[in-house]
């Protein structure tokens, strides 16, 4: 039964290509992005939560099917984080929080517009995983940074594999042999941050990355 309908999927991406292809030769453009994520963290009863500025930096890869639908792959270093403002009165304190991943977004855009000018929006499914962390006080203008590692053991552990969406809109303007892009969206995770080596506590609430990343690059066609 499942070797049947992988059998119909196949069948129904070839025809789709196929289409694509007699009305539009496939052409593939890389670059590189890089902007700011202002991200924080969701949870039912996280209070005094803010946007922390972390960086996005991405390499996608462009795959035109047709004038108006690409398929864009993208190899995306992110930083994740939340921050807080803890001062008490007498000493003015923040604290920021950085999760540094590793992502795979899967772009399927929407394209409209000309050779000099153009818009699309998009919806991507996100893979990630967090390889690094640390924190940041500032204690009346003055910076501490410290890494912060993972819980590995326990019955509450740090959940390092991540999978969420992004949606988002931007525009490419024609500048030389390749395009300038402007890039804005929003992104959510959809899987906890924490994972539990037994059941869940009764009536436990999830812990969740979002943001908004803001970010400018520049593509150039590879010639195929």
């Amino acid at each position: 039964m499942r070797n049947s309908i992988l059998s119909i999927i196949a069948v129904f991406l070839l025809s789709i290509s196929s289409s694509f292809a007699q009305e539009q030769k496939t052409q593939v453009s890389a670059g590189i992005r890089g902007g700011v994520n202002l991200s924080t963290l969701q949870h039912k009863n996280l209070e005094n939560n803010k946007y922390a500025p972390g960086f996005n930096i991405a390499i996608p890869v462009e795959v035109s099917l047709h004038k108006n639908f690409a398929i864009q792959p993208e190899f995306h270093f992110i930083q994740k984080g939340v921050a807080f403002d803890i001062s008490n009165g007498e000493v003015e304190k923040k604290e920021r929080n950085f999760t540094n991943y590793l992502e795979l977004p899967i772009l399927f855009k929407g394209i409209v517009g000309n050779e000099v000018i153009s818009g699309y929006v998009f919806a991507a499914p996100t893979f990630g995983y967090a390889y690094d962390r640390y924190n940041v006080m500032v204690t009346d203008g003055e910076r501490d940074r410290n890494t912060a590692g993972f819980t590995k053991e326990g019955e509450i552990q740090d959940n390092r594999f991540d999978f969420g969406a992004s949606f988002g809109l931007g525009t490419e303007l024609q500048a030389g042999p390749g395009k300038v892009v402007i890039d804005a969206r929003y992104g959510l995770d959809f899987n906890d941050n924490y994972k539990f080596e037994n059941d869940k506590p009764e009536n436990y609430e999830g812990t969740y990355n979002s943001g908004i990343a803001l970010t400018v690059g520049y593509m150039m066609p590879l010639g195929m």
